[in-house]
């Protein structure tokens, strides 16, 4: 390939994928068909993460070459990526409690595990590795399991091989149906792919074809990787190659449309060259970066961009990409891949959860890339109050790995407090070779109360006192119809135990349960297994260790419920809903450093009761991520 040609096509593919998010942005979580037959530029131009992140890992890949893994790739986003919103704070936190990727993209992440946050930095490992649609995946699926799993990462496995065969084929089918020979046999997108492409033959009409995505894919959350992969793909097939027209579609498409957008018109300008871009669209976008990120690109010429990611491509050419030849290509530093050297990770087969009445197991990974056998001694120190058992003499077979156990608890003179982080230390001493060094970390579990079910067996708006009790004894089948005898009845305003005693203490006479809770959400196994209508109350006393204002407590329920902080009302939901996040102004508080109490009270009508619950305070910080969670916490025990 032409290196002209290849910094011609790298150049489009950025401009593109920055005018489809300008384009979209203001039509993000649109959660509707909207038909739009005028302008579409928008009044102000506002950062996107779709492209931001990729110009991060684009300096991540200045710093270190092209040879990079998912620590550093992790590492990097830490210390120079503000965005932290979402899985991307999911992940932040994960990280700062000390898990590893892929970890980082699953625990604690269910709702946002498959949305499109890693789909939509895909371009960058394509346009690195041109026509090698495997290694583009390769680096796709590193990068992906950050902060998401399963469908998010074919998307981006999928989304990265089309962007390294699309500088060889203008074809948009070929270049989409080749693309997927990189995904398993068995993976969703492969039937998404040619589901929606027979759609579009068949239908013609692109709200007919919304439709059918929607009713099938739709998704209430507008990031849903599901919904918005398809999307995409009839926005790319109905637009049949015209940039104007495709932009169109993503905007009336809605749900995540500055993703679509972006993801498309980044294709397009590689599909097809600059000469698809509009000039009108180009000349009002300028010829600089809109980046929210402070680094050394964040004012960069799109130029300055394209010659950046080439120079790259060059690189991985020569060290990783072998069959590409770029003809007339700059010279350029080639970093070898690093020494190998001993490694060590720690997974978790249950969850990265510390408590105080049962262990929680780990397992150690040590790879050894030597061709001797190599025996040292392991050292794991614990935090205080923690311990951890293992094995300490470590046998590491010849280009192999050692697994060992770990078994994480609490020591039985641990004080009443569970602190939410506890780090742990590893060290591998090795004779005639430097220590090898790992950190892991768990979260440490919130010590709830919990208060229920409790019920009430008949409907007490209809019969003041038990209609069968008495002379009337009798099944409830034969007065209600079944209903009584299917189900029972809960009131959210009705008092099920001393309500003004609980927003003070425990109340033991009410047999509650401890209940060790990992992670933000509480589902029915959480509440003990329970099924039918019923009300619950949740208890919780923690304490910070420093004083600390205008703290959220983030709250999302599927059902009735209210919540106590301090003994304040701060929250009250009459209604089953969709869970969502709630942060209104009641819910800010100050974090004394002193005991505090949290009462939560949930009303469910529904088999399956949710609800998810967190301490929240956003950093302003634009030049690191750090975790949007609170976690300079602890709860009693």
């Amino acid at each position: 390939m032409d290196y002209k040609e290849y910094h011609n096509r790298v150049l489009a593919c950025w401009i593109g994928k920055s005018i489809g998010g300008i384009i979209g942005a203001p039509y993000e979580c649109h959660h509707r068909f909207e038909e739009h037959p005028g302008e579409l530029w928008p009044k102000k131009l506002w950062p996107n993460d779709d492209l931001d992140i990729q110009v991060v890992y684009l300096e991540a890949l200045q710093e270190r070459g092209v040879f990079i893994d998912s620590d550093y790739l992790a590492d990097y986003w830490h210390r120079h990526c503000f965005y932290t919103c979402c899985e991307y704070g999911v992940m932040i936190d994960n990280l700062e409690h000390g898990l590893q990727p892929p970890q980082t993209g699953v625990w604690d992440n269910r709702f946002y595990q498959e949305g499109m946050g890693c789909p939509i930095r895909s371009e960058l490992w394509g346009l690195i590795c041109p026509g090698n649609p495997r290694l583009a995946a390769e680096y796709a699926a590193m990068d992906g399991c950050l902060d998401h799993a399963d469908y998010s990462i074919d998307a981006e496995k999928f989304l990265s091989a089309a962007a390294a065969l699309a500088f060889f084929n203008s074809d948009l089918t070929s270049v989409l149906e080749q693309a997927l020979d990189v995904l398993e046999p068995a993976s969703e997108i492969r039937m998404v792919c040619q589901t929606v492409r027979n759609w579009c033959d068949e239908m013609q009409d692109a709200r007919r074809v919304w439709n059918a995505i929607i009713r099938r894919w739709g998704h209430r959350n507008a990031t849903a990787a599901r919904t918005n992969i398809p999307l995409a793909l009839a926005a790319l097939f109905l637009g049949k190659g015209d940039f104007r027209e495709t932009m169109r579609l993503c905007v009336q498409f809605g749900w995540d449309a500055d993703c679509t957008a972006a993801t498309t018109g980044a294709l397009l300008g590689l599909l097809h060259g600059p000469d698809v871009l509009p000039e009108e669209w180009r000349a009002k976008m300028g010829k600089t970066l809109v980046c929210a990120c402070q680094i050394p690109h964040q004012y960069a010429t799109f130029e300055t961009l394209a010659e950046d990611t080439c120079r790259l491509g060059v690189e991985m050419a020569a060290l990783r990409n072998p069959q590409l030849e770029l003809v007339g290509a700059p010279t350029v530093s080639l970093r070898p891949a690093p020494a190998p050297k001993v490694r060590m990770t720690v997974s978790f087969p249950e969850e990265p959860v510390l408590r105080q009445f049962a262990s929680t197991p780990a397992m150690l990974t040590i790879e050894n890339p030597f061709s001797e056998r190599l025996a040292g001694t392991l050292r794991i120190n614990a935090p205080a109050d923690a311990l951890c058992q293992y094995s300490s003499e470590v046998s590491l077979p010849p280009n192999g790995k050692t697994e060992v156990p770990l078994l994480l608890g609490r020591e039985t003179s641990a004080g009443p407090w569970m602190p939410d982080k506890n780090l742990f230390h590893a060290e591998l001493r090795l004779p005639a070779r430097q220590p090898v060094q790992c950190s892991f970390g768990v979260f440490g579990a919130r010590e709830f109360h919990l208060y229920g079910p409790y019920w009430d067996m008949w409907d007490k708006e209809k019969y003041q006192n038990c209609p069968y009790a008495g002379e009337n004894a009798c099944n409830p089948a034969n007065i209600s119809g079944c209903r009584d005898a299917m189900d029972t009845y809960v009131k959210l305003d009705k008092e099920y135990l001393d309500e003004t005693a609980l927003l003070l203490r425990e109340l033991p006479g009410e047999d509650p349960l401890l209940l060790e809770k990992g992670g933000r959400e509480f589902h029915k196994k959480d509440f003990g297994g329970f099924t039918g209508t019923c009300c619950y109350y949740l208890t919780l006393d923690f304490r910070a260790s420093q004083e600390l204002d205008d703290v959220i407590l983030g709250f999302s329920s599927a059902t009735p419920a209210k919540i106590w902080l301090d003994g304040r009302l701060v929250f009250s939901q009459a209604e089953h809903c969709c869970p969502i996040a709630v942060f209104g102004p009641e819910m800010r508080f100050r974090l004394t450093g002193k005991p505090q109490r949290l009462v939560v009270k949930i009303v469910s009508h529904i088999e399956e009761p949710f609800c998810e619950l967190f301490f929240f305070k956003p950093s302003e910080d634009p030049t690191h991520a750090v975790s949007p969670y609170v976690a300079d916490i602890a709860t009693r025990i």
